[in-house]
């Protein structure tokens, strides 16, 4: 009840034409229940050698929302078509996929599955993955829906208008740095791995899309969970993970040549090659890809370089497999943000690099860059015992280098290790001056997993252990009015180490045809080495070990073979960031964040509309967020709130009214709070920190509306017309729930052709073309905010990162 009040309050304070064709999408969503189920089909799956029944089998029906998963038995029901004929796909993990077209109805089916040749590459992520009805919110990406979207941008924007993200780019364009967040979530709360393998950054816990270009060209498909979701490797997922597998062995030999363009001389060419499978046993693929784009903001100019290559092996019981992903990124600095002042005059203007030389002419440093190249090194082992149980082991080594360089001015020399310098009758304490800050770092361990799925019963045990060792280091490279002691000078270095050890099993069973417990354990530990301050300020090495037990349970109740009902209740807990430990005492650090997520959800799916509504509260116990507070050392840092929590409504529906007509849709309806929120103010007039208490305030980058869609038009086999939209309520730039300091609700359409054509002597030619942001909104997506008390005045500054108005990208794709 309190979810649809907060839905009509929603209505009167937001943009209330959005709000009503929200609504009118979840009453159309829910229209077709009017309809009534006719034909009905049933069936035995069995192994086409021993005649033994296999369960787990999935069976769906082309063209359609309706699907079956095979019973202990090997039988499966099907009912609610309307056609006279249906085409079936039939797949397994450990069988050739089969498509067999049918009369409705029909109820002798019996169908025969062969064991495959070569082992599926998803059994690498089997045990990381929600299968199919399972008591969590999540949604899969496959790579034709990536293809229609992929014309160089990064994955967060592509990503766009899945349900619960909010995405954002520095540069306003989707190239270059650009971050999500998943039910208000930032990077460092969400969990994502490569093939498995923990993509977060172990310090930081961030996720730089930027340092993988074109990653999306070589991805087979992408699954979303939202909350604290299934166990899985790497950081905590206290808001969300994002799994990606990359691209899977292919039978036959392709190459493929992809170019697009468009505004902001944006561009990006691709090359991809597959033998496909040699002697039916090896295999080799790669990619080349380069990225151009001067972006919408000042110089927020991006040079992107990636390759991707994979081999190996795809036995009857095993496959071995290796991969490289190498990635490199130039970016010119656009994360400082645009000041309010400057919206309305100059949005594309960008302070990053500017100064006054010494005649007093403005300039801007032309190597105000942001420099890194980022290396993956994968290697895989799979070993089927048999078509239900297999073992997945896995090495890996991420190597990261790089280092951005600014201009600064007026900076104390006392904070490069020089003393002030004397010239002449001055003494010199500030100056003007070039700095490069280095990260250099590996990143390497061991994964593995068993799965077994049989009957009705599943478990997936799996681990990894990890290490990393980081330096950071900090060089000077000029100064205006001193010299530089042998350039570059090195002023700063530390080195860190961190250690990962996690374990985690997976259980699911059937107590009947309709009813599945699922049980999931899982126990982290992390020991990380790291020179920060003491009680006296003094930097010194210190380290800290934490240990998190995240125990998971749910239960998954089919109604019919269209309806099920779920639900389940999870305990995740992760560790502060860097930041947070090198810039406190053991007095003053904050403690590790913990979560409680109770998830509940209905699914529905008819032959031609499918509806998913899932209800969410994520209790946080001492979240990190900024405060504006000062520690015991003289820093501002994160600070632990004991009690806040993110509920809320979310609603997806696909709809196909007839064959050449489909719609997709979603939204969520949310309600994100601080129970109670301490602000501090510094007073520079007192030289004290002022105090203010907020009840019930709303957690900053937490909209409580989110919505998108997309209306496909096919009016030929070969053509798509799709228009699609996101809408993305008002954010507030910090827990104050202050008008003054946020970001306005906006609404943003696109408009996309994709043609497919099969002239000789190509295998496939696709044309892909989109006009985004039709409508020229004027918007930004982020921001940031900061004030004092000065001269007994309230001083605040908010900075944005517009986003582009009405611009294009247009690609073709040459498939041989």
């Amino acid at each position: 009840r309190r979810l649809w009040n907060l839905m009509f309050q929603k209505m009167k304070s937001d943009n209330l034409s959005v709000c009503r064709t929200w609504t009118a999408f979840l009453l159309l969503c829910l229209l077709p229940c009017l309809s009534f189920a006719q034909g009905e089909i049933c069936g035995t799956v069995r192994e086409s050698l021993t005649s033994a029944p296999v369960p787990g089998a999935v069976i769906r029906i082309r063209n359609s929302f309706l699907f079956a998963v095979t019973g202990p038995d090997g039988i499966f029901r099907i009912h609610g078509l309307h056609n006279n004929s249906a085409t079936l796909e039939i797949s397994h993990i450990g069988f050739e996929d089969v498509e067999l077209t049918i009369s409705v109805p029909d109820t002798t089916l019996k169908i025969r599955l062969t064991p495959r040749v070569y082992l599926s590459e998803e059994i690498t992520v089997t045990a990381l993955r929600t299968p199919e009805r399972s008591p969590f919110a999540y949604t899969t990406i496959r790579p034709e829906e990536l293809n229609n979207l992929n014309l160089g941008q990064d994955i967060p924007e592509l990503l766009n208008n899945q349900p619960s993200v909010v995405t954002t780019s520095d540069a306003g364009n989707g190239v270059g740095y650009s971050a999500l967040r998943i039910r208000g979530s930032d990077a460092t709360r969400i969990n994502v791995t490569l093939n498995g393998i923990p993509v977060n950054d172990a310090e930081s816990h961030q996720v730089y899309w930027v340092d993988i270009p074109d990653l999306a060209s070589s991805v087979d498909n992408i699954q979303i969970q939202r909350g604290l979701g299934t166990s899985t490797n790497g950081a905590g997922a206290l808001g969300g993970s994002i799994n990606i597998l990359t691209g899977s062995f292919r039978q036959e030999p392709s190459g493929e040549i992809s170019s697009s363009f468009g505004s902001f001389n944006t561009r990006k060419n691709t090359v991809r090659f597959s033998t496909g499978l040699l002697n039916k046993k090896f295999s080799m693929e790669g990619r080349i890809s380069s990225i151009h784009s001067d972006g919408y903001i000042d110089r927020a100019t991006s040079s992107l370089q990636s390759i991707s290559l994979s081999g190996g092996y795809a036995g009857k019981k095993d496959i071995l497999r290796a991969i490289l992903l190498k990635g490199h990124e130039k970016t010119y600095q656009a994360w400082y943000g645009v000041p309010q002042d400057s919206l309305e005059s100059n949005r594309t203007f960008n302070p990053a690099g500017m100064y006054r030389d010494s005649l007093g002419n403005l300039r801007y440093y032309e190597n105000q860059t942001d420099n890194y190249s980022q290396d993956y090194y994968q290697l895989f082992y799979s070993h089927a015992f048999s078509h239900y149980c297999n073992l997945n082991l896995g090495l890996f080594l991420t190597r990261g280098k790089g280092y951005y360089e600014e201009y600064r001015e007026n900076d104390d020399v006392k904070d490069y290790g020089l003393m002030d310098f004397i010239s002449g009758t001055d003494t010199i304490r500030i100056t003007d001056l070039i700095r490069q800050r280095w990260l250099d770092n590996y990143f390497y361990g061991f994964t593995w997993s068993f799965n077994y799925e049989r009957s009705g019963f599943s478990i997936h045990s799996g681990g990894l252990l990890n290490r990393y060792d980081g330096e950071h280091y900090n060089d000077l490279l000029w100064a205006r009015d001193l010299p530089v002691p042998l350039p570059p000078f090195r002023y700063n270095s530390d080195q860190a180490k961190k250690y990962d050890a996690s374990i985690f099993t997976k259980i699911q069973f059937s107590l009947s045809d309709y009813f599945a417990v699922f049980a999931d354990l899982q126990v982290r530990t992390i020991g990380y080495h790291f020179t920060g301050f003491d009680l006296p300020g003094e930097q010194v090495p210190q380290q800290v070990t934490h240990t998190f037990f995240n125990p998971k349970a749910g239960i998954n109740w089919s109604l019919s073979n269209h309806s099920s009902v779920y639900f389940s209740v999870g305990r995740g807990g992760k560790e502060p960031v860097r930041d947070d430990y090198v810039n406190s005492s053991p007095t003053s650090r904050p403690n590790p964040e913990e979560l409680t997520d109770l998830e509940t959800g209905f699914r529905h799916q008819e032959n031609k509309w499918k509806a998913d509504l899932n209800l969410y509260y994520m209790d946080y116990t001492d979240q990190l967020i900024l405060t504006g507070a000062v520690n015991d050392v003289g820093e501002y840092t994160r600070q632990n709130v004991k009690h806040s929590y993110r509920s809320g409504i979310e609603l997806e529906g696909f709809w196909q009214p007839i064959p050449a007509w489909n719609f997709t849709g979603n939204i969520t309806i949310s309600s994100n709070k601080i129970k109670a929120y301490h602000e501090f103010i510094d007073d520079y007039d007192n030289s004290i920190q002022l105090e203010k208490l907020y009840s019930n305030t709303d957690i900053a980058f937490s909209p409580s509306l989110t919505g998108a869609y997309t209306l496909q038009w096919n009016p030929v086999k070969e053509l798509a017309l799709m228009i699609s939209g996101k809408y993305t309520g008002r954010q507030f730039l910090d827990n104050t729930s202050s008008l003054s300091k946020s970001l306005p609700a906006y609404y943003i359409q696109d408009f996309r052709v994709v043609c497919t054509l099969h002239p000789r002597p190509f295998r496939e030619v696709v044309v892909n073309a989109v006009l985004k942001n039709l409508f020229n909104e004027t918007y930004s997506s982020n921001g940031y905010t900061y004030g004092y008390v000065s001269s007994g005045r309230m001083e605040t500054f908010n900075y944005y990162y517009p986003q582009a108005g009405i611009h294009f990208m247009a690609g073709v794709t040459l498939g041989f």
